[in-house]
């Protein structure tokens, strides 16, 4: 990976070369942290790909395969590894790459790309992140001066910003999650196949992006039109990735391919992770708290096997080994709002009766 401030030293070179394996990944993800590329990334950038190219990598946070970085003009050659060091000896004797102006980059034309992205920002989240905000203004205000004027605008915004309370909550979650990453598990637990009870949009995002990492996942709801509708965001979610170029489209087909929609009852005993989204139904419900967890104790001695459960994205995380990429509160609420209407559904946990429950979901 090529993340942060490795890619902005690699900004600061005449040249940039990346290898096509699927481990390769670039990008200025600072934003996610609550502060802002200040190693010359606000300021390089822009005058190398453009003032809107920039934005989209930079308020975003985003970490693109070798291929888009190409398509992009984030990087100049994408070769096979084996080729990494020839090709890149070959480039040096080329001389400096010579760039060309980009004209959203001048007057008054970066004012527009200034106040699109504004409302882009707010409209996203709402104002509460400085850091998009901040960028934004560093990148425009840096393309009226020098690079070194624009140099010192990256490095007095990052101050101001890395002292908020909003960089170091971030910044405290990001290494909460690196400190999960590290934590010690069954190395002899091997997740192969897995189910997501509930086919929303909750359901079928963390279904999408187990299927992804080529683990099998069964999606499961109790009607047809819910699971066909699962189906659907699963398909649309690779459609993007291809589109993006994130993937190729055999390899989202290949990917696409790990997910098998139910909606009759089967047995779990081949199935080693299952997630029902209790913590976030137990934060809805309110008066059940616990209740999803006495259901799992239950569903997990009638499986007669060593079944394990995912009760929210985090906890998923720790068993797969994978970070969640598509995971929106509106899905959550819109999900266990589904869960809400069932009726029969909350009748049989609220009250305790997890045979009629056991039989529906996993007989």
């Amino acid at each position: 990976a090529c993340l942060g401030g490795g890619y902005e030293l690699a900004l600061a070179c005449d040249h940039r070369v990346a290898t096509l394996d699927s481990a390769t990944k670039i990008g200025l993800p600072e934003t996610m942290l609550g502060i802002l590329p200040a190693w010359g990334g606000s300021t390089r950038l822009p005058r190398m790909i453009g003032l809107p190219g920039a934005m989209g990598i930079i308020l975003a946070g985003k970490v693109v395969a070798p291929k888009l970085a190409l398509k992009l003009g984030m990087i100049d050659r994408a070769v096979y590894k084996e080729n990494l060091e020839q090709v890149a000896k070959a480039m040096l004797l080329n001389g400096k790459k010579k760039y060309k102006k980009h004209l959203l980059n001048r007057f008054p034309l970066k004012y527009i790309a200034k106040s699109k992205a504004t409302k882009n920002v707010l409209k996203t989240t709402g104002g509460v992140y400085p850091a998009p905000l901040k960028a934004i203004d560093v990148m425009v205000k840096g393309l009226g001066g020098s690079r070194e004027e624009s140099l010192k605008l990256e490095q007095k915004a990052f101050a101001e910003l890395l002292t908020s309370d909003v960089a170091g909550n971030l910044v405290n979650i990001f290494f909460l999650q690196e400190r999960s990453k590290k934590t010690k598990s069954d190395k002899d637990f091997k997740v192969k196949n897995t189910a997501v009870i509930g086919a929303g949009v909750m359901g079928a995002g963390i279904a999408q992006w187990i299927s992804s990492r080529g683990i099998k996942v069964l999606l499961k709801d109790i009607k047809s039109e819910f699971v066909a509708k699962g189906i659907a965001s699963i398909n649309k979610l690779y459609s993007a990735a291809v589109s993006k170029r994130v993937m190729t489209k055999a390899e989202a087909s290949s990917k696409f391919d790990n997910v098998t929609p139910i909606t009759k009852s089967m047995p779990m005993k081949n199935i080693d992770l299952v997630n029902l989204l209790c913590d976030i139904m137990d934060r809805k419900l309110g008066n059940t708290i616990g209740k999803s967890r006495e259901l799992i104790t239950y569903v997990k001695d009638r499986a007669g096997h060593d079944l394990r459960y995912a009760i929210d994205a985090s906890k998923i995380q720790n068993e797969l080994g994978f970070k969640p990429s598509v995971i929106f509160e509106e899905g959550l609420e819109k999900t266990v709002d589904w869960y809400l209407e069932n009726e029969d559904w909350l009748k049989d946990v609220t009250s305790g009766n997890y045979q009629n429950y056991y039989d529906q979901h996993y007989h």
